[in-house]
């Protein structure tokens, strides 16, 4: 797991009330990678907290450690369990858990480019959108996430 912090541009003001926090859950490192660098490079007026996890479980305990206190999460539909290349799918399952728990942070899926495979089931648990290769997508969707009501709130306090 990896945790960094982005900085907002000079002009704004109070950065601490205006970081956002972003979970990245991916098996690929490049691809976490290439996903900090795109939320480095956005100019919304405020700074990005991202941590990331390679698998499932490692995702599970960074969200039970934060009380599930994220702003966003980007997760990959087809991330293991454990890191090993066992059945993917995983990525639903989380997001299940997470809607389980009563949480309504938004969930962004992401997938290699043109997968469809899983984005009705991923629509139907409670994905906020579903990230197919386009990268230049990736702006738009985070800022119409991150600009919604329920940002990081749980509808109920998740268990520990």
């Amino acid at each position: 797991m990896a945790t960094e912090t982005t900085r907002p541009d000079e002009t704004t003001s109070h950065a601490t009330a205006l970081t956002k926090r972003i979970l990245i859950v991916n098996n690929d490192p490049e691809i976490i990678r290439m996903l900090t660098e795109c939320l480095r490079a956005f100019q919304h007026g405020h700074a990005y907290e991202i941590a990331s996890a390679h698998n499932v479980r490692d995702a599970l305990a960074i969200l039970l450690r934060a009380g599930f206190g994220f702003d966003l999460i980007l997760l990959e539909v087809h991330i293991s369990w454990m890191g090993e290349r066992d059945w993917p799918g995983h990525g639903l399952d989380l997001l299940k858990e997470i809607r389980k728990r009563g949480v309504d942070v938004p969930v962004i899926m992401t997938c290699p480019p043109l997968e469809k495979k899983g984005m009705d089931e991923a629509q139907s648990a409670g994905a906020f959108a579903w990230l197919s290769g386009e990268l230049g997508e990736l702006e738009r969707l985070v800022t119409l996430a991150l600009s919604g009501p329920a940002q990081g709130s749980s509808k109920t306090t998740p268990p520990a």
